[in-house]
């Protein structure tokens, strides 16, 4: 079920999508950010420092996983992820950008400093 919905998603991702702006290089998570994938799937991630919580279901744990293992490089993590799902890299990377622009805003990701 979980894999059908990925796909799925996916293949939306693949339709058209908004124009927008790249994510900055340079990203990171909060160094006191504390990340965990429950039984279920789904990813719990809190700061400490900031008292945010947030949530992901199956989708955006694989988004975040493949993230995490590409150095937060969006590009990247929508390469490892398009065959995987089936779907559109470029989609993928578009909503990876959007996705990771929400996670600067909340200040559970950032950027690194030169």
């Amino acid at each position: 079920m979980v894999l059908h919905s990925i796909r799925r998603t996916a293949r939306r991702l693949g339709g058209e999508q908004p124009p927008q702006k790249a994510v900055v290089e340079g990203l990171r998570a909060e160094p006191d950010l504390m990340a965990r994938v429950l039984p279920d799937g789904r990813l719990d991630l809190f700061s400490p420092r900031t008292g945010i919580r947030h949530r992901c279901g199956p989708l955006g744990t694989s988004m975040w996983i493949a993230l995490q293992q590409n150095d937060w490089d969006p590009g990247r993590a929508a390469a490892e992820l398009a065959p995987l799902w089936g779907g559109d890299e470029e989609g993928i990377r578009t909503e990876l950008n959007g996705w990771v622009g929400e996670f600067l805003a909340a200040g559970l990701l950032t950027l690194r400093p030169n």
